[in-house]
């Protein structure tokens, strides 16, 4: 299936609150992800990607075509051995970098070369991951069409994802269907799929689950990284907050299922960097007895531990 670019790019500036506003403006990857877990997306002859009128008309039933294609789960990439473990399971990154927008217009021999300084990063853009050569390159696809690099795709430094890359993040192969859902009530369930890219244990998946609507409530993934049950993500729909969801999920992930001798740690970010301050983001970490701090991680704005 081609999946609708529009859809996917609408709902995430929704969710981001920067819509309609500039057309130009990306999102963050993580935000991407966001949807695709809790609408979904249809199909792009559904609705065609095409912003030479913005705002669009938005077609009639998107978000119920987009719930057939819900995945189930995604999961953050941190290092670049994990990136190309990634690759070498057959699972693309979807990565958002600093870089220099020259360096980016016509690299020469398709090759994107280290930043001069970095001063020179003034601008980030998102790109897919999708393979890695012997002479310590990535191979990227860009989203600027085939005239771009060598028909959309190009070769970056292996150095440069170490050094600037502020978020990453696969669909597992296993996650990318959900399992069979019930429609009575608003229910809990949590599953575990192989962790791809860490150490044999489970990644787990929490879920807050509408049946009646067929709506994704809310959702929270955690993996065993360095001692720690980690949260990578925990996430309420807004049109579902401020009705105590946010506390039961909270309490679920508490229990953290397969790791329960481990502290909890979350992991905040750049999308939510704005809102770590905020009544719900303190609530949620006081829940999990967690206190927030600045990270000195490229890829996260904070960590609460």
């Amino acid at each position: 299936m081609i999946s609708s670019r529009m859809y996917l790019y609408v709902r995430s500036r929704q969710l981001e609150g920067s819509y309609p506003g500039d057309p130009t403006l990306g999102t963050f990857c993580q935000t991407n992800m966001r949807v695709l877990r809790g609408w979904g997306v249809p199909e792009e002859s559904e609705w065609p990607y095409d912003t030479r009128i913005w705002p669009p008309e938005e077609p009639e039933g998107m978000d119920t075509a987009a719930k057939k294609h819900r995945i189930c789960a995604y999961q953050r990439v941190r290092t670049l051995g994990e990136c190309k473990l990634a690759l070498a399971r057959q699972c693309p990154v979807q990565l958002s970098m600093r870089i220099v927008p020259e360096d980016w217009r016509n690299p020469p021999e398709n090759r994107i070369p280290m930043p001069a300084n970095e001063s020179s990063l003034t601008a980030n853009h998102a790109i897919c991951v999708v393979g890695y050569d012997e002479r310590d390159h990535l191979i990227i696809q860009n989203s600027w069409g085939e005239k771009w690099g060598d028909q959309g795709y190009a070769y970056l430094p292996q150095r440069y994802f170490e050094r600037y890359h502020t978020e990453a993040w696969i669909i597992p192969s296993d996650a990318r269907s959900l399992p069979p859902l019930s429609s009575e009530g608003t229910f809990s369930r949590a599953w575990g799929f192989p962790d791809c890219l860490g150490e044999g244990l489970p990644f787990v998946g929490i879920e807050l689950y509408d049946g009646p609507k067929d709506e994704c409530v809310g959702w929270a993934f955690l993996v065993k990284r360095q001692g720690y049950a980690d949260i990578e993500e925990f996430f309420i729909r807004p049109s579902f907050r401020g009705r105590g969801f946010g506390t039961a999920l909270a309490e679920l992930v508490k229990k953290r299922p397969q790791f329960e001798d481990c502290p909890l740690r979350l992991w905040i970010g750049h999308v939510d960097r704005n809102n770590v301050a905020s009544a719900t983001m303190q609530a949620t970490a006081k829940r999990l007895g967690l206190s927030i701090n600045p990270s000195r991680r490229n890829w996260a704005s904070y960590v609460g531990m």
